[in-house]
């Protein structure tokens, strides 16, 4: 911006708060002086439920071995994929690719954009709706027939994209845990929503463990939509033992897996 342009912006704006001072009885140079004063708090002297800046994901160190963006789009129409979208188990033998996978994820959990909120800067516009924006619920999966990835747990962290957190046979985990659905013997992966409480709990208190299973449920029913969308199938899973999820998924005791949905491919 050139030096003109930005001493004729702020000559205007100064004429228009003078002119609302006026028209309201209002001392023009103390509205304009709490006007500067709350507008330089926002970045020195944050005056919120959060004196540090809220947490939005988990830092997990290693490499990231996909990045965080969508790769893959979709050309159907909305409402045709709203119609489409079912529970689908039977699922094809082809693996799913590390581009559709990380979309899966990306336009669920990723960020859109950045904005200011809690008096603080940074905060992501996940894709997702959450509680408060404070992305109470991450998202991990477990790859079992993904194309460029490992078998093993992965977190997906909006800035970073996919962190490795386990390697090893996480096929027999699940079936050994399931005996009785064969049909996951098919799943080319399973994508875990795991609540953080404390999140939301600075913002909410008591409300956070109810809002985690809320945002949950929101985000199972976006991740699906997604999913059918970029034309593979998927089915949500009730029954996984948490204590294996937890496990595989190396988490943090405070962090609870909510919701698991096995992902396939169509053929």
């Amino acid at each position: 911006m050139h030096e003109n342009d930005a001493f004729d912006r702020s000559a205007r704006l100064a004429e228009s708060l003078e002119i609302i001072a006026r028209e309201n009885d209002i001392d023009h140079e103390t509205m304009t002086g709490k006007i500067l004063h709350m507008v330089t708090g926002l970045v020195s002297e944050p005056k919120s439920s959060f004196p540090t800046p809220p947490t939005y994901r988990r830092v997990i160190e290693g490499e990231s071995v996909a990045g965080p963006g969508p790769k893959m789009q979709s050309s159907h129409g909305f409402f045709d994929v709203v119609k489409a979208r079912a529970s689908r188990r039977d699922f094809g033998d082809s693996p799913l690719s590390l581009d559709i996978m990380t979309s899966i994820l990306a336009w669920t959990l990723g960020q859109r954009e950045e904005t200011i909120a809690y008096d603080w800067r940074g905060a992501p516009l996940r894709y997702c709706a959450s509680a408060g924006g404070l992305a109470s619920v991450d998202g991990y999966c477990l790859a079992l027939n993904v194309n460029g990835l490992a078998e093993g747990s992965y977190y997906y962290d909006y800035q970073r994209g996919l962190v490795q957190t386990f390697i090893g046979a996480v096929t027999e985990k699940i079936a050994a845990a399931l005996p009785s659905m064969t049909w996951l013997e098919k799943a080319a992966a399973i994508v875990v929503l795991v609540g953080n409480p404390e999140r939301v709990d600075r913002k909410y208190g008591v409300m956070a463990s109810k809002l985690c299973l809320t945002d949950a449920g929101v985000a199972a029913g976006h991740l699906e939509l997604v999913a059918t969308a970029l034309e593979t199938r998927a089915c949500i899973l009730g029954s996984l033992p948490v204590a294996l999820l937890s496990e595989t998924l190396v988490l943090e005791p405070e962090q609870i897996p909510l919701v698991s949905i096995a992902i396939g491919s169509r053929t």
